[in-house]
């Protein structure tokens, strides 16, 4: 089976596409893989993780018991899952399969419309040219296709078998963490109310580094004048990233000082970038006697370990969220926005 698996809601109604009901869609698909890529009423999944094989007729049937229909298909890429997933929903079946080395068959008697990982202007120009079928495609020479569509020739002979090289992006880890507030209505003025909108978004930044939980090298901030004249200033840290409170309050504070805005500030932007993984760490009150007795504690948890198993014992400094509470706590804050 494909290692890629594209889900549809079916949109019967109003209901069905509730944002409930596609929580509970995208929080079935993080039980099955880590790898999950939500879009409205669509997801892809990446099935090709280790212990993934067969999951998603456990992921169908809970769905179909929550009352949530869907169709699901299954492919060796994104671009082959999710035309079989339409080919599922025109069948009225809960999913269709496209097995490896069948992409190119599956996609010839297809309309070139539906080839929907090229350009909405490419493909309205194939069917100006005379091209009905995805399956021509590939029938004609590539250096003629190169020669009448540039650097997508290639690309287009590509998607016409059915390769497509894209993965799925997954929402976590984030890319990037991006405040923003407008005040478009009531335009800041230079001083105390900007420095005021600055520390809140720095707030937000570090209550959503704490969540994922994360530290950030790059801080930029954006102000947006009433002129139309957008102040930049970026912040990269060459030691420990930022993640606390304080210091990522002070470093956007100064980001303020450099950028110097002299007329009213209609939206504040601060994004958080080149992020990194930290553990979650529990600080002791008995540093000294902790300091004293490390080595004791060292030896006593390898001595556990050997004879229970590495995972008889767990430190503090080890543990991490599980990475699909860091994903569901992500997609919140993007319902909430």
């Amino acid at each position: 089976m494909g290692s890629v698996g594209h889900l549809r809601v079916i949109t019967c109604d109003e209901k069905t596409n509730s944002t409930p009901n596609l929580t509970k869609v995208y929080a079935a698909c993080a039980n099955i893989s880590s790898r999950v890529e939500p879009s409205g009423n669509e997801v892809f999944i990446d099935l090709a993780a280790p212990g993934c094989k067969g999951l998603w007729r456990q992921l169908l049937k809970q769905l179909a018991e929550d009352g949530i229909p869907v169709t699901l298909g299954l492919a060796a890429s994104k671009l082959v899952a999710r035309l079989a997933s339409s080919t599922a929903l025109t069948r009225a079946r809960s999913y269709y399969a496209v097995r490896p080395g069948q992409e190119a068959a599956f996609l010839s008697p297809l309309p070139v419309e539906q080839l929907w990982v090229a350009p909405e202007a490419l493909r309205a120009r194939l069917v100006q040219l005379g091209f009905r079928r995805i399956g021509q495609l590939h029938d004609i020479p590539l250096a003629s296709l190169e020669q009448r569509f540039g650097r997508y020739g290639r690309l287009l002979r590509q998607w016409s078998l059915g390769i497509d090289p894209s993965v799925v992006a997954e929402l976590y880890p984030p890319k990037v963490i991006d405040v923003r507030r407008s005040f478009s209505d009531n335009p800041l003025t230079v001083g105390s109310d900007v420095s005021e909108a600055v520390a809140w978004a720095a707030a937000q930044v570090t209550f959503r580094l704490l969540e994922v939980p994360g530290a950030c090298r790059v801080l930029q901030l954006k102000l947006h004048g009433a002129s139309g004249r957008c102040y930049v200033q970026s912040y990269r840290t060459t030691h420990t990233p930022l993640s606390q409170a304080d210091p990522l309050h002070r470093a956007a504070l100064r980001l303020l000082e450099k950028a110097a805005p002299n007329e009213p500030i209609v939206a504040v932007r601060l994004i958080a970038s080149d992020l990194a993984p930290v553990p979650i760490t529990q600080p002791s009150l008995f540093a000294t006697a902790a300091m004293r007795n490390q080595a004791k504690l060292a030896a006593a948890v390898e001595t556990i370990r050997d004879k229970f198993g590495a995972g008889a014992v767990q430190k503090g400094s080890e543990m991490t969220a599980p990475r699909r509470d860091r994903f569901m706590a992500l997609l919140e804050q993007l319902w909430l926005g």
